[in-house]
């Protein structure tokens, strides 16, 4: 009798290890993906893909985190199928037309957090919309982000 309890009390523990292991791992993986500081805005997104059936330029704001070579990142955004807006004093302003569906709108996000992070750049925003004259709809930005 002592031995079944303490094997349901085993069984129980390892139940709760795999539990806590995955909840690490995944929260690992979200750690590694986006800054502690970014704030994908679920509303905006999800928003844009019902009010755009089709696709909108979506951009980001790239800023140079630590003198950066930043004819290497214009290069490197033009050779990843994006284009290049405005380059001026350390900020460049890339976007590339996206169909405004969430999954592609998630993707597009996460390959300009990828190209900041490999790079040396931050990214402040992702802008649907006009943001060149700043009539656009922020979709994901920097806690504390001001346009």
């Amino acid at each position: 009798m002592h031995w079944i309890r303490r094997g349901k009390v085993h069984a129980t523990n390892i139940v709760i290890a795999v539990s806590l292991a995955a909840a690490t791992s995944a929260f690992a993986d979200m750690s590694l993906t986006r800054p502690a500081r970014w704030i994908e805005h679920d509303v905006a997104i999800n928003q844009l893909s019902i009010d755009h059936k089709s696709s909108l330029p979506i951009g980001g704001r790239f800023i140079c985190s630590v003198e950066q070579d930043e004819d290497r990142m214009v290069k490197a955004l033009l050779q990843k199928g994006l284009a290049v807006a405005d380059s001026d004093q350390c900020e460049i302003v890339a976007f590339k037309r996206v169909s405004t569906d969430i999954r592609s709108v998630r993707e597009t996000i996460a390959n300009m957090l990828q190209i900041a992070g490999e790079l040396g750049y931050r990214l402040i925003s992702i802008e649907a919309g006009d943001f060149e004259r700043g009539h656009a709809t922020i979709l994901a930005s920097e806690e504390g982000y001001i346009p």
